[in-house]
């Protein structure tokens, strides 16, 4: 089931994002209906079997008076926008992996994940620190590499704040999406478990 499998929606409805928990609550509610008031089967219809239906089409009417205002307004509010709470994870399988062009190689060991932006200034400061770090782990096996996930909209090549020489591994964010989130963020992992909330290294920091 697309629900239990984590699938932020059902692609019932083509773009418009509704959630696979909220289209089986509707088919539940419905296969309620009809096996709670099973249509009557007689050559005249009766009073019994006129009121059973009434309740049912009045059930099924209030069901989906209910459920496509929800889709809808998720629709509006969220859209292709997608929202990180990155305190959320601790303890709980990175939800990003599948968003990740190097989500596979992510899935497995330790690493020290930093989300960035090519036109945040804040990470062009933190970059730097953050390749030391790569490179001092080079020679420890217990250290846990680093990996820079650039969110979209990627830099254009004059703007890379990232050399491809850099000792970190290098990833891109899916860019069919717009990601809300704080940058610079880091995030450990291990064996794609999200660990608690990584600092950023100091200039002074031993590395």
């Amino acid at each position: 089931m697309m629900a239990l499998a984590g699938e932020s929606s059902c692609g019932c409805f083509g773009r418009v994002r509704v959630s696979p928990w909220l289209t089986l609550s509707f088919d539940l509610a419905a296969v309620g209906a009809l096996l709670s008031f099973p249509p009557v089967v007689a050559d005249y219809p009766t009073v019994k079997s006129k009121s059973s239906r009434l309740r049912l089409v009045g059930l099924l009417t209030f069901a989906l008076w209910v459920s496509v205002p929800w889709a809808i307004a998720a629709a509006t509010i969220h859209g292709d926008k997608v929202v990180l709470e990155p305190e959320t994870w601790v303890g709980k399988r990175f939800p990003l992996l599948g968003s990740i062009d190097i989500g596979h190689e992510l899935a497995k060991g330790r690493w020290t994940i930093v989300l960035f932006r090519h036109n945040c200034s804040a990470c062009a400061s933190a970059i730097p620190r953050y390749e030391e770090m790569a490179r001092k782990a080079i020679n420890d096996p217990d250290a846990p590499r680093v990996a820079l996930i650039e969110i979209p909209p990627y830099a254009p090549l004059n703007e890379r704040v990232v050399s491809s020489e850099s000792p970190c591994k290098l990833g891109r964010l899916d860019e069919s999406k717009v990601w809300s989130i704080a940058t610079p963020t880091t995030i450990s992992l291990l064996d794609r478990i999200v660990l608690p909330r990584a600092e950023l290294p100091n200039k002074e920091e031993n590395l």
